[in-house]
C-alpha cells in the first residue's frame, strides 16, 4: 500500500464530478431571491413568501438528489427550512419552504441550498 502525504491541494477549475461527496449544485440567495453565489444554478424563483424554487443549469440523472437547506437573518433569528422537496422531486429543480419559529412562512436575509447526486 502506498501513502500520499500533502500539505495543501489547490484545484484549478471545477472539482471532478467523479469524486464521491462533491456537491452537484449550491446556491446562496437573499430575501429578494437574487443569487449571491452559486454553482450549477440558473435561477431562484420566488413562488410566495418563504417558498422558493431553485432551477439547475444542468439536470440530475434522476430525481433522487439529496438536498439540504438553511436560512436566517444575519445577526438575528434563524429560519426553519421545513421541507426541502416541497413538491414532487424533479431532475431540473428543487423547491423549499421556510418558516419562522412560529411556523409562519417567512423570507430570510440569506438562504442556502446544496444538492448531491449524479448529473445527467
Amino acid at each position: 500500500m502506498s501513502t500520499i502525504t500533502v500539505t495543501n491541494i489547490k484545484a484549478t477549475g471545477q472539482a471532478s464530478r467523479a469524486a464521491t461527496g462533491v456537491a452537484a449544485s449550491f446556491e446562496r440567495h437573499n430575501a429578494s431571491h437574487t443569487i449571491i453565489q452559486s454553482m450549477n444554478v440558473s435561477s431562484v424563483t420566488d413562488n410566495a413568501t418563504g417558498d422558493a424554487t431553485v432551477t439547475y443549469s444542468n439536470a440530475f440523472a434522476a430525481a433522487d438528489q439529496s438536498v439540504f437547506g438553511s436560512s436566517g437573518n444575519e445577526n438575528a433569528s434563524a429560519g426553519i427550512v421545513n421541507t426541502v422537496q416541497y413538491e414532487t422531486s424533479a431532475t431540473t429543480k428543487h423547491r423549499f419552504y421556510i418558516t419562522n419559529y412560529s411556523q409562519v412562512a417567512a423570507d430570510r436575509a440569506i438562504s442556502n441550498s446544496i444538492a448531491f447526486g449524479d448529473l445527467a
